[in-house]
């Protein structure tokens, strides 16, 4: 008997691979999702508000060990010139020379080459010459288009293979080596090859260490064990089926041990758990547990029924009919009649699809023989294929019919159907692929046609629709001859990357007629709840292949009215530009390395290797209509009273090893309290759908195709290369900026913010001015949205470095040559080039990607992955581009003596040196006091933060930096941070080859305490206000008693007595909160101060004169987050000298009560009442932070009038060329600053 019917894989064998785990809501009924008491992240946090607080990373395999003795060793035998870091077992994590090779004349193929250099060096990896050449190949594959391979290689125990760790990757050309990465762990013996612990109590051990803690053994119920020798384990409440198989995972504290490696999944409405973790199979103890979750996944491995297709690179559909078609009608409680089917006699097998025309209807159908069934026909699933063999072989004198039954007397009008079928002489199974059908009849002729939008739509208006300006994507080679009119698209795929149309069924070669296909499963997820077990996933279907369901914008129109939320809000045309999206990443990424050997996410391999039956799962509007409101992280700055639904304002993507879906979890955008997004669906932002797709594929490149990345510093540049690529994307197609928003912006639609969307800045890298050493720069701290945004700057400088060096011969502004270069194929479909003969750009993220495939440790380092790509560039050009790339990472703080620890290292060694050292000035330099003369101890750092960044250079003695350093040549912007001077700007430009001494003349702050200056008022750690940090900062808390901000003021004793001040700074920065201070508000991003008043008394403070009233929006936080470039510190030029002894600063408004895009949107009134959005409304109107205050001037004796109330001079934001000329125009007063505008995913 059929129970719930999930909705749907891919037709006839995948579904049978798939339907288990990959669409299926449920693996057992129970109320609630067990994981439901997680929190949820608020606007403070370093991602969407409404995401679930990250699970986390969790290692307990023990300390790192120094590297061994017998690898150092090694490693000194190269000589010198070699750039090399160590992994926790003390073998080399990266080993490159920087513009040369680590061997060369080693003879053989690329995989005799490796092991040649390996065996010859194994003390490099502890091992012994033996256990090196019994290495397992994981894969050898070519960096694209270009003769030099990547050989990964896999330690083993036996017939179980090392987990986690164990990867040993050789960069090859010819007999050459240019690099070597790895997690190798050296000569161990396993513990024992018998486990205590079985799968279930595994999984229960993981379960519970993820947050899962309801579940008991009788929860737990063993299913089917997988083509990859994974145990599937149901777990009831939990909506997706567990995963457990043993490995061997290398510890550093108890040696080589018999371990599980369990995948829990949790992923329901909007909440999404899914971990890799490490279960002893001896102790039960979770030794490693890995979040699967990235922020803005179920499946199953290959089924042993799925075949393998070979179709010639760029093959068109055949213009020849194959088999005939199908139509009729049936009715909700009758079959159709039985049709007859035309069957050569000989035919072994007959392939069918058949859709019902209302692809909401589910259907069954019968295959007879002579009236004997030889199919029986039903997939949970319309369309419904299937395959009948016919034994013996078909004769003349059978008479072979169809029948058409709805599904348990169900289904409503229209009630017609259509089909097609093919019969083959090859019998059915493997390698039986009947031809692709293009049959005649406007039903199901080829090819198919899909309309999408290129970037995403004109950025919204409110109450005003967008207009449909979708382009016409064609599944067809540009000059097919095919029945459909072809003059209207505006897309041709290419079939290299996907040898397929995009609706085919990979496993019968017939089309799904659905947003399915071999890449990529694309369902309604609007009804997607916690509650299990759930409804089913509807794809959008199309009996003529022809996916154009209208676009009106009613979310945006109807200004987020939750009436929309349950099959409307467009969602039909945001499966379609889903499926489309995800089908065209799949191909851009593919052509730059994510191929089947190195995790491609597919249904079916075609028998280049990896592993099957991982297609990316896309989840239109996740849980629009049953997002539940949710516990904030902190309810006293973000009060689930404010803070809204957790199906809304975000984005995920989930990754787990090769041969398990991906799965993408899609939102729609509303405004909520802190956060004034538009009414928008996230699904149409290209950006954002492709920024999550790409962490499956970064996921995939980087050490091999099961182990994710690890560690903050790996994590930060997942984040980043999502950022990089889905931009390059659109750069490449001409797509980006075309609907209002900055080319170079990321989320602008989403967020409603043509700019800079949801970075802290614009990708351009002149408007991005981090480097290595703004590491934890923003409010969250160190976090891998945050300080991806590092990594962002540093390559866009790449970019834009080898763009201009290759401009003369490439143009980059050349919109059909970006294209073939990206595609591999000319306007006529004729190869292309993908680098040579391309420009800047493309060599640029050519080299992103072979780095990726070059690294073999899960958890790199900012520094580990440019060494990758420098040896990328030896392995494809022999280091032509070696200097240019060089230069660009040495002049954002990656240099020639950068340096971490590890992935987990916040406090990172920046250098700006160039690692030719004849392009580098030695700089040596000297603080002083502008008024003494006298020398100041401090720090100076490049760039515009100071909290929780890394000095270049100090004067501060003792194992600080050192005064003198080498800095690449150059304009820099520096900030220098004493005690007693408070924190000041200055422009700098060293030119190379020289020995300057730079003289960086200090004002004293007289507000400083430092300098003696005390500060009184009611607030909370005042005293920080005047201590001259961005790290600190003080406030106060009227939330009990409901007082407002306005009128709240700290008064500041000056030190020195009477003063003549000529310039005031103020910061609004936030630092993280301390999750062990109860109440701790001060990472609250609506808390800064926002406009204020400055008085002055020069009697001690008996009477006060306004000298200045800040601007409304002094610090300019605005749609769609306050970020930190809005916050930090800002100097105003008052009108006139003051002579004062007493400053008073009062506050007129924070973040909350002055930004008009907080004070409340116009929204549909039940949509306000669901999630209001004026911030005004909330404790976050009685609560005000203030980070620094500073004054700068010279004691003086005299006592004149205080200047009244006059508007002042506030220094202006600035980026990239402007900050020169900003801070030249107030360098006498000591202090400029630097704002842009941030957010992110």
């Amino acid at each position: 008997m059929k129970l719930t019917r999930p909705v749907i894989a891919l037709a006839g064998l995948l579904t049978v691979a798939l339907a288990a785990s990959v669409i299926s809501t449920a693996s057992a009924v129970d109320p609630v999702s067990a994981h439901l008491q997680r929190p949820l992240a608020g606007v403070d946090s370093g991602t969407f508000p409404g995401s679930e607080v990250p699970l986390g990373d969790r290692d307990d395999r023990g300390p790192r060990k120094a590297p061994l003795p017998g690898a150092v060793a090694a490693v000194a035998g190269f000589g010198g010139g070699v750039s090399v870091s160590w992994n926790q077992y003390g073998t080399p994590r990266t080993l490159t020379r920087p513009g040369g090779w680590l061997a060369t004349g080693l003879a053989g193929s690329p995989v005799d080459v490796a092991r040649s250099f390996l065996t010859s060096r194994s003390a490099l990896l502890g091992l012994t010459a033996a256990e090196v050449s019994g290495l397992e190949l994981v894969y050898d594959v070519p960096l694209q288009g270009n003769p030099a391979r990547v050989v990964l290689l896999r330690q083993r125990a036996g017939d179980l293979p090392f987990a986690e760790d164990g990867l040993i990757s050789i960069g090859v050309r010819g007999g050459s080596v240019a690099s070597l990465t790895s997690s190798a762990v050296g000569s161990l013996r396993l513990n024992t090859t018998t486990p205590v612990l079985g799968a279930v109590p595994a999984v229960l051990a993981a379960a519970k260490d993820a947050g899962i803690t309801t579940l008991g053994p009788g929860d737990l119920t063993l299913g089917a064990l997988d083509a990859a020798g994974f145990q599937l384990v149901n777990a009831a409440g939990l909506a997706q089926p567990q995963r457990a198989r043993l490995r061997a995972l290398p510890t550093t504290a108890s040696g080589l041990r018999l371990a599980w490696e369990v995948d829990v999944l949790d992923v329901a409405g909007g909440r999404a758990l899914a971990a890799i973790s490490f279960v002893d199979a001896v102790t039960g103890k979770v030794l490693l547990r890995r979040d699967a979750v990235d922020t803005a996944a179920a499946g199953t491995r290959s089924s042993a029924g799925m075949r393998s297709v070979a179709l010639p690179t760029g093959q068109a559909l055949p213009t020849v009919p194959s088999g005939g078609t199908l139509s009729g009608t049936y009715s909700a409680t009758t079959c159709s009649a039985r049709l007859p089917l035309t069957v050569p006699p000989g035919t072994q097998s007959i392939t069918v699809a058949i859709g019902a025309v209302n692809t909401a209807n589910d259907i069954t159908f019968t295959v007879r023989r002579n009236g004997t069934s030889i199919l029986d026909q039903d997939l949970l699933t319309s369309p419904e294929a299937g395959q009948a063999t016919v034994q013996p072989p078909a004769l003349a004198t059978d008479a072979f019919t169809v029948e058409v039954c709805p599904f348990q007397n169900t289904g409503t009008a229209p009630f017609d159907f259509v089909g097609n079928y093919v019969t083959s002489d090859a019998a059915a199974g493997p390698g039986a692929l009947p031809p692709l059908p293009n049959l005649p009849g406007n039903e199901l002729q080829g090819p198919p046609t899909w309309r999408a939008f290129g970037s995403n739509p004109m950025l919204a208006r409110a109450g005003t629709a967008s207009p449909d300006n979708r382009e016409k994507v064609c599944g067809a080679v540009r000059g097919a001859t095919v029945a459909k009119d072809l003059s209207a698209c505006d897309v041709f795929t290419f079939f290299d990357a996907s040898p397929l149309p995009y609706d085919v069924d990979a496993t019968t070669g017939l089309p799904t007629f659905a947003t399915l296909g071999n890449n990529a499963q694309t369902s309604n997820a609007q009804a997607s709840t916690s509650l299990t077990p759930g409804p089913p996933a509807v794809p959008f279907g199309s009996p003529t292949r022809d996916y154009a369901p209208p676009f009106t914008d009613v979310w945006n129109t109807s200004r987020c009215d939750p009436v929309q939320t349950l099959g409307g809000a467009d969602v039909d045309a945001s499966i379609v530009n889903l499926f489309v999206g995800h089908n065209l990443t799949h191909d851009f990424t593919y052509r730059l390395g994510l191929t089947e050997p190195t995790g491609a996410l597919q249904v079916n391999n075609f028998g280049k290797g990896g592993a099957e039956g991982d297609p990316e799962v896309g989840n239109a509007q996740n849980a629009a209509a049953t997002n539940p409101t949710f516990t904030a992280t902190n309810p006293v700055t973000t009060p689930t009273s404010g803070l809204g639904l957790t199906g809304r304002n975000n984005a995920n993507q989930i990754t787990l090893q090769d041969g398990v879906a991906g799965i993408t979890n899609q939102y729609l955008f509303e405004p909520v309290v802190g956060f004034a997004a538009p009414c928008v669906d996230g699904g149409l932002d290209a950006t954002i759908f492709v920024h999550e797709y790409v962490h499956a594929v970064t996921n995939r490149l980087v050490a091999g195709p099961d182990a994710g990345l690890s560690g903050e510093q790996a994590g930060a540049m997942g984040e980043s290369w999502s950022d990089l690529v889905s931009v390059e994307y659109l750069q490449a197609f001409d797509l980006a900026g075309e609907r209002g928003e900055d080319p170079f912006s990321v989320g602008a639609y989403s967020t409603g913010d043509p700019e800079v969307g949801i970075r802290d800045y614009n990708l351009r890298p002149d408007k991005n001015p981090l480097n290595y050493s703004s590491y934890g720069f923003d409010t969250t701290g160190p976090e891998v949205h945050a300080d991806g945004e590092i990594w962002n700057a540093t390559q866009m400088t790449i970019r834009e470095a080898l763009v201009e060096a290759y401009r003369s011969r490439f143009d980059p502004e050349d919109s059909a040559l970006q294209e073939a270069c990206a595609l591999g194929r000319n306007a006529a479909g004729a190869p292309a080039s993908t680098f040579d003969g391309c420009p800047g750009n493309r060599r640029w993220v050519t080299y992103l990607f072979d780095a990726m495939l070059l690294q073999a440790n899960a958890s790199p380092t900012m520094v580990d992955m440019k060494d990758a790509m420098l040896a990328a560039d030896m392995l494809r050009t022999n280091g032509v581009d070696q200097r240019t790339i060089a230069d660009a990472y040495a002049s954002r703080g990656l240099g020639a003596g950068s340096e971490a620890v590890d992935a987990a290292d916040t406090d990172p060694t920046p250098s700006f040196a160039s690692p030719t050292a004849a392009r580098n000035a030695q700089v040596t330099f000297a603080l002083v006091d502008d008024v003494t003369g006298k020398p100041v101890a401090g720090s100076v750092y490049v760039g515009n933060f100071q909290a929780r960044a890394t000095p270049v250079a100090t004067t501060l003695g003792g194992d600080n930096p050192d005064a003198t350093v080498p800095l690449i040549a150059g304009a820099y912007d520096l900030l220098v941070q004493a005690p007693g001077y408070g924190l000041q700007r200055f422009p700098a430009t060293f030119a190379a080859g020289t020995s300057p001494t730079q003289t960086l003349r200090l004002l004293p702050n007289v507000a400083s305490a430092s300098q003696g200056a005390t500060v009184s008022g009611d607030g909370i750690a005042l005293v920080n206000v005047i201590d001259d940090d961005e790290a600190t900062l003080g406030g106060f808390d009227g939330a009990g008693a409901g007082t407002p901000v306005a009128g709240r003021s700290l008064t500041v004793d000056l030190a020195g007595g009477l003063t003549r001040i000529s310039s005031v700074a103020v910061s609004a920065l936030h630092r993280p909160a301390d999750p062990e201070v109860e109440g701790d508000f001060a990472g609250g991003r609506l808390l800064g101060v926002r406009a204020f008043d400055l008085e002055a008394s020069s009697d001690g403070g008996r009477t006060f004169t306004t000298v200045y009233r800040s601007p409304e929006g002094f610090f300019p936080a605005d749609k769609p987050r306050a970020v930190a470039p809005d916050l930090n510190l800002r100097t105003v030029t008052l009108p006139a000298p003051v002579v004062a002894d007493t400053l008073r600063m009062v506050v007129r408004t924070n973040t909350c009560t002055g930004a008009p895009d907080f004070a409340g949107v116009e929204k549909a009134a039940a949509a306000e009442v669901l999630a209001p959005t004026d911030c005004r409304q909330t404790p976050n109107a009685q609560q005000v932070t203030i980070t620094e205050l500073q004054a700068f001037g010279a004691v003086t004796v005299a006592a004149p009038a205080v200047v009244p109330v006059a508007a002042g001079r506030v220094s202006l934001p600035a980026t990239g060329a402007e900050i020169a000329l900003a801070v030249f125009g107030v360098l006498l007063i000591g202090i400029a600053i630097v704002v842009a505008r941030r957010m992110r995913s």
